[in-house]
Protein backbone atom coordinates (compact mmCIF):
# COMPACT_ATOMS: atom_id res chain seq x y z
CA UNK A 1 0.00 0.00 0.00
CA UNK A 2 1.33 3.38 -1.01
CA UNK A 3 0.88 6.96 0.29
CA UNK A 4 -0.95 10.01 -1.28
CA UNK A 5 1.75 12.77 -1.06
CA UNK A 6 -0.50 14.92 -3.61
CA UNK A 7 2.80 14.32 -5.84
CA UNK A 8 1.64 11.29 -8.02
CA UNK A 9 -1.17 9.85 -8.85
CA UNK A 10 -3.77 8.01 -6.72
CA UNK A 11 -4.16 4.26 -7.05
CA UNK A 12 -6.62 1.85 -5.95
CA UNK A 13 -5.02 0.83 -1.90
CA UNK A 14 -3.54 4.59 -1.44
CA UNK A 15 -3.72 6.16 1.79
CA UNK A 16 -4.99 9.67 1.61
CA UNK A 17 -5.03 12.69 4.29
CA UNK A 18 -6.91 15.83 3.85
CA UNK A 19 -7.91 18.38 6.29
CA UNK A 20 -9.81 21.55 6.44
CA UNK A 21 -10.42 25.03 8.21
CA UNK A 22 -14.00 25.73 8.03
CA UNK A 23 -14.76 29.54 8.42
CA UNK A 24 -16.27 30.46 11.79
CA UNK A 25 -19.29 29.99 10.45
CA UNK A 26 -19.87 27.01 12.55
CA UNK A 27 -22.91 25.84 9.94
CA UNK A 28 -20.48 25.82 6.85
CA UNK A 29 -21.18 22.65 4.85
CA UNK A 30 -18.68 20.23 4.09
CA UNK A 31 -20.31 18.69 1.49
CA UNK A 32 -19.48 14.90 2.19
CA UNK A 33 -22.11 11.76 1.99
CA UNK A 34 -21.29 8.89 4.23
CA UNK A 35 -22.59 5.54 4.39
CA UNK A 36 -22.60 2.33 6.50
CA UNK A 37 -22.05 -0.12 4.91
CA UNK A 38 -20.70 -3.62 6.05
CA UNK A 39 -19.30 -2.08 9.48
CA UNK A 40 -17.35 0.82 7.84
CA UNK A 41 -17.68 4.28 6.30
CA UNK A 42 -18.09 4.53 3.04
CA UNK A 43 -17.74 8.54 0.91
CA UNK A 44 -20.43 8.09 -1.48
CA UNK A 45 -20.56 11.76 -2.78
CA UNK A 46 -18.58 14.61 -2.68
CA UNK A 47 -20.30 18.32 -3.65
CA UNK A 48 -18.93 20.35 -6.35
CA UNK A 49 -17.24 23.60 -4.81
CA UNK A 50 -17.74 22.18 -0.95
CA UNK A 51 -14.89 22.24 1.37
CA UNK A 52 -13.86 18.24 1.22
CA UNK A 53 -13.94 18.92 -2.63
CA UNK A 54 -11.70 21.70 -2.57
CA UNK A 55 -8.89 20.84 0.01
CA UNK A 56 -8.65 16.86 -0.16
CA UNK A 57 -8.21 14.29 -2.08
CA UNK A 58 -11.36 12.57 -1.61
CA UNK A 59 -13.86 11.10 -3.97
CA UNK A 60 -17.05 8.32 -4.19
CA UNK A 61 -15.69 4.73 -2.61
CA UNK A 62 -13.17 5.89 -0.37
CA UNK A 63 -13.05 4.27 2.83
CA UNK A 64 -13.30 6.93 5.64
CA UNK A 65 -10.14 5.90 8.38
CA UNK A 66 -9.88 8.43 10.52
CA UNK A 67 -11.34 11.86 11.36
CA UNK A 68 -9.18 14.23 13.43
CA UNK A 69 -7.16 11.35 14.33
CA UNK A 70 -9.62 9.54 15.54
CA UNK A 71 -10.30 5.77 14.35
CA UNK A 72 -14.00 5.51 12.62
CA UNK A 73 -14.19 2.27 13.22
CA UNK A 74 -17.38 1.10 15.44
CA UNK A 75 -18.79 5.07 14.70
CA UNK A 76 -22.08 5.69 13.25
CA UNK A 77 -22.62 7.90 9.78
CA UNK A 78 -24.43 10.28 12.74
CA UNK A 79 -21.14 10.71 15.22
CA UNK A 80 -18.87 11.36 12.26
CA UNK A 81 -21.36 13.76 11.11
CA UNK A 82 -21.37 15.66 14.63
CA UNK A 83 -17.47 15.68 14.29
CA UNK A 84 -17.23 17.54 10.97
CA UNK A 85 -20.39 19.71 12.42
CA UNK A 86 -18.79 20.97 15.66
CA UNK A 87 -15.20 20.96 14.79
CA UNK A 88 -13.78 23.94 13.02
CA UNK A 89 -10.85 22.12 11.76
CA UNK A 90 -10.96 18.72 10.25
CA UNK A 91 -8.01 16.37 9.12
CA UNK A 92 -9.41 13.21 7.51
CA UNK A 93 -7.60 9.55 6.76
CA UNK A 94 -9.22 7.38 4.09
CA UNK A 95 -8.28 4.63 1.60
CA UNK A 96 -8.80 4.52 -1.96
CA UNK A 97 -11.28 2.05 -2.76
CA UNK A 98 -9.69 -1.04 -4.65
CA UNK A 99 -12.27 -3.05 -6.21
CA UNK A 100 -15.24 -0.64 -7.20
CA UNK A 101 -17.26 -0.21 -4.19
CA UNK A 102 -19.28 2.37 -5.90
CA UNK A 103 -18.62 3.56 -9.56
CA UNK A 104 -16.96 6.85 -9.22
CA UNK A 105 -15.53 7.36 -13.28
CA UNK A 106 -17.96 9.84 -13.62
CA UNK A 107 -16.31 13.11 -12.51
CA UNK A 108 -13.33 13.70 -9.74
CA UNK A 109 -14.91 13.33 -7.20
CA UNK A 110 -17.86 10.76 -8.15
CA UNK A 111 -21.38 10.14 -6.89
CA UNK A 112 -22.41 6.83 -5.97
CA UNK A 113 -26.58 5.77 -5.45
CA UNK A 114 -28.40 5.72 -2.70
CA UNK A 115 -27.74 3.43 0.78
CA UNK A 116 -29.96 2.32 3.31
CA UNK A 117 -27.96 4.13 5.59
CA UNK A 118 -26.35 7.30 4.37
CA UNK A 119 -26.44 11.19 5.66
CA UNK A 120 -24.54 14.08 4.15
CA UNK A 121 -23.53 17.25 6.08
Amino acid sequence: MSMSDGSNTIKPGDLLWGQVKKSKNANEDTGVKLCDRNSKLWVIRIQDGSLFHKWTPLQAGDQLLAVNDRNVDGMSVDEVHRIFQTEQHIKIKALRAQYGLYDSSSSTHGSAEESDSSIEY
